[in-house]
């Protein structure tokens, strides 16, 4: 019958129990050399213990007293633990005792002081960086994130670069034969620099940049070239026998490219000058030419013109208003002499029955004194005239 598959929990949980319940693991001491020191803000210490097969162990150590040195061969003492995050295990230290300078240390130590003997690392051996290179060539692996940033740098401003990548494994036992085959090939091909780069990583992972091979293959290399090896602390021999080096793959691409950038911010740093001098110039003879323009308008022909027509134009709309204010009234004076004889007009006097008596001079007869009976007159009435004698009367 197949066992019940575990989940990866129940199995995690199982190998803890395990290790617990082993005396010898919970009181357990290990010689090694220190490698990947790192001490939290906290004071709390992280590294690994470095076997003579390239093999470690994970530590950590809460102690505050217990010091613990980068190199140094060591003898901890603690418990095995599991972190079950990632499922593996550590060694909680409880003590430890530094006995020696640690094999690998020594041996880096050595390489040094013999590669500094034959001149690796003296400045004045080292090639200088072409000013404006056109041709690029890249050792990294093609699937890292460390050649994302050295092409965004590269392409940021737009230079019309020639990148050329030669594809090589950054780590492990092979990668120093890669890197050396990535050097030759540079310096068979028609590029004007070469830029060794890969990512952070533990200082185990960098190991291989501690290569005698490659620090040969850089002093010997007829293209300058330049390392970008992600590491906080520690120089490695690549480094150290570069013509030039950066602790970031995006710090050594600014490298390549930073005339290139020194004179487009001097150019752009000019241009705004000029920019700024120009619009200064213009506006300053814009001023000038305004200044100028309203002196002649006021100075001009036409200015006067116009200001005279102006005049003109307010003397007639001022006549104009003062005749018709002068019509309106004489239209008013003259409607309240109309109505005044309107009610004098003798044809309203025949509407009411009345009649006009006049002599032949056209005189109104209003009184029987003044009739001559000799005479004719002539009586008006509203639809014509007749004559007529009066006869005196007596009494």
């Amino acid at each position: 019958m197949a066992m019940k598959p575990l989940k990866v929990t129940e199995v995690n949980s199982f190998i803890k129990k395990l290790i617990y319940s082993n005396p010898l693991l919970n009181n357990i001491s290990i010689i090694g050399e220190v490698v990947d020191f790192k001490k939290s803000h906290t004071n709390i210490k992280f590294f690994n213990l470095k076997g003579d097969n390239e093999e470690v162990i994970r530590c950590i150590c809460f102690e505050r007293d217990v010091e613990i040195e980068e190199g140094k061969e060591t003898v901890v003492t603690g418990k095995i633990d599991i972190y079950p995050q990632n499922s593996v295990y550590q060694i909680i230290v409880k003590k430890a005792q530094t006995l020696k300078d640690g094999e690998s240390y020594n041996k880096l130590e050595k390489l040094k002081e013999k590669l500094f003997k034959k001149g690796y690392f003296d400045p004045r051996k080292k090639k200088p960086l072409p000013k404006f290179p056109k041709n690029i060539g890249i050792i990294t692996s093609i699937s890292s994130a460390a050649l994302q940033d050295i092409l965004s740098v590269l392409n940021s401003y737009k230079l019309g670069l020639n990148i050329n990548i030669y594809d090589s494994g950054v780590q492990g036992s092979s990668a120093a034969e890669k890197i050396v085959k990535g050097i030759n090939y540079f310096n068979d091909s028609d590029v004007d620099i070469v830029l060794i780069s890969r990512g952070g990583g533990s200082k185990l992972d960098l190991e291989v940049f501690n290569s005698e091979s490659i620090a040969e293959s850089i002093f010997e290399s007829k293209k300058p070239v330049i390392c970008g090896i992600g590491h906080e602390i520690d120089i490695s021999i690549a480094d150290l026998t570069a013509d030039a080096y950066s602790t970031t793959p995006t710090g050594a691409a600014k490298l390549i490219i930073e005339n290139y950038v020194t004179y487009i911010d001097r150019i752009n740093f000019f241009k705004d000058k000029i920019i700024q001098k120009t619009e200064t110039l213009i506006q300053r003879k814009y001023n000038y030419v305004n200044l100028k323009r309203n002196k002649l308008l006021l100075l001009s022909p036409y200015k006067k013109v116009s200001d005279e027509l102006n005049h003109i134009d307010k003397l007639e709309n001022r006549m104009s208003s003062s005749v018709s204010e002068m019509i309106n009234e004489k239209y008013k004076k003259l409607e309240e002499l109309r109505y005044k004889l309107s009610k004098y007009d003798y044809k309203n006097i025949f509407n009411k029955g009345f009649v006009f008596i006049k002599d032949k001079n056209s005189n109104i007869i209003n009184s029987v004194e003044t009739i001559d009976y000799k005479d004719h007159y002539y009586v008006y009435f509203k639809d014509g005239v007749r004559t007529i004698d009066f006869v005196e009367h007596k009494e």
